[in-house]
């Protein structure tokens, strides 16, 4: 029975610590998810120890002890499921603030970080002899359509988008504008799936044509690394130029050394 006083004061302690925490306006959309996430557990802790202390109440001896428990705990659930409710909104007003905050670069930096993450192998059959898996170029096409499709739900992605008489890999809707997007591999050594800096820069003018036939300013050219980390030679800038027109060069390491080669 002291074992279940105890746990029920170091809950509530722990409750009381959160709470005291809960001044959301001055704190980070990441602080508030870790904030909710604890009070959460509390509050589970605490409704689970109020049936455990009803059941054991009978006892006598400890009685009183209970019932001075059960009354804190009551009166704290009802403080922190208020404050989980004004967590919630603000996590919400957060997310619709950054929402409105983010370009489209930053959704692409999101994609390169996805793909870093999640999705190197699907574009290899031996990385470690450099040699893609089949159509590497048009899964990359695939994986950023689902991609954006599913992340941005509201705006539009359009695959193989008609301009003039050519088509470009992507375009996307996004907050009322429209970005065009062309995507190539470079790297790899089996005959037929092996791209060179020609066909990375054979795309340039290309797509600079298509910004230019679409009356757009902006455009952006993906470039998935699959060289080998010892054969990697730098680019020239993150950007080109033309006629008032900008591309923005965007570098995914596909290919990147293992950890245990790295020296220090």
């Amino acid at each position: 029975m002291q074992d279940l006083i105890k746990e029920a004061s170091e809950v509530y302690n722990q409750l009381k610590e959160i709470i005291s925490k809960h001044n959301v306006k001055e704190r980070k959309f990441q602080e508030i998810g870790g904030l909710l996430a604890s009070l959460r557990v509390c509050i589970e802790e605490i409704t689970d120890l109020e049936n455990r202390l009803s059941r054991d109440s009978t006892n006598f001896i400890y009685k009183s002890q209970l019932t001075s428990r059960r009354t804190d705990l009551a009166r704290c659930l009802l403080e922190a499921k208020y404050i989980e409710t004004s967590l919630e909104i603000r996590l919400n007003e957060l997310l619709q603030q950054d929402e409105k905050q983010r370009s489209f670069v930053d959704e692409l930096l999101e994609f390169e970080k996805t793909i870093k993450a999640r999705c190197i192998e699907i574009f290899w059959k031996k990385r470690t002899e450099c040699i893609f898996t089949d159509n590497p170029e048009q899964k990359a096409q695939d994986l950023f359509v689902a991609y954006f499709a599913a992340k941005l739900k509201i705006h539009a992605v359009i695959k193989e988008f008609k301009s003039g008489i050519g088509f470009i890999d992507v375009a996307v809707d996004y907050k009322n504008k429209r970005y065009l997007v062309e995507i190539k591999m470079l790297g790899g050594k089996k005959p037929g799936t092996h791209y060179d800096k020609k066909h990375v820069k054979d795309g340039v003018p290309q797509l600079f044509k298509y910004l230019e036939t679409e009356e757009l300013s902006e455009g952006f050219l993906i470039i998935l690394d699959g060289r080998s980390p010892q054969n990697k030679e730098p680019f020239n800038g993150d950007k080109l130029q033309q006629n008032g027109i900008t591309i923005f060069v965007i570098i995914i390491d596909i290919n990147p050394p293992k950890p245990s080669s790295l020296q220090f």
